[in-house]
Parts: C-alpha cells; sequence; structure tokens
C-alpha cells in the first residue's frame, strides 16, 4: 500500500462457506539506520591502564572486533554505545 494510506476497504463475495473473521495485518519497514556504535575496551597491560576506541558507522551491515595481547593483560570493560543523531531544533525554541 501506498504511505499514508489510512482505510483500506475489502469486498468478499462467496458462494460457499461463510468467513468469520477477517484480520488485515500492517506491515511496516524498520527506519533506516542511523548514527554511530562506539565500541571502547579497557584494559591494563603489565600494570599500565590501555584503551583501544572504534567508532562503527550504522550504514556498516557487520563489524568484526578483534584484539590480540601478551600474556600480560587483565580485561576490564568493554563498553557498547549508541550515539543517534539529534532531530533537528525548531526556530524560536
Amino acid at each position: 500500500m501506498p504511505a499514508g494510506t489510512t482505510r483500506v476497504y475489502v469486498r468478499i463475495g462467496s458462494a460457499g462457506p461463510a468467513i468469520d473473521n477477517i484480520r488485515l495485518a500492517v506491515y511496516a519497514r524498520a527506519a533506516e539506520p542511523s548514527g554511530v556504535l562506539e565500541i571502547t575496551q579497557t584494559w591494563r597491560e603489565n600494570g599500565v591502564s590501555r584503551e583501544h576506541k572504534e567508532v562503527v558507522p550504522a550504514e556498516v551491515g557487520d563489524h568484526h572486533f578483534t584484539f590480540r595481547a601478551g600474556p600480560g593483560v587483565q580485561n576490564e570493560s568493554v563498553i557498547l554505545s549508541l550515539a543517534r543523531p539529534r532531530p533537528p531544533q525548531h526556530a524560536g525554541r
């Protein structure tokens, strides 16, 4: 159905069994991806705090995050943060 359709009329004719219930479902497409995903990993390597950050745009479907480290590494955290763009502000506000 075209965008903006608010009503749908269905006419059914039957010479056989009756129809007791009709269900019309609306399927909408998901919104286009927007914003960026920030991946931040923090760790200690030989007692020194380290951090690695990657920024993945919304348009990227797949992203592989690989971290290679030596034996003196102690992982602290992996932080996933989604930053969406803010809608434009109207004048006068």
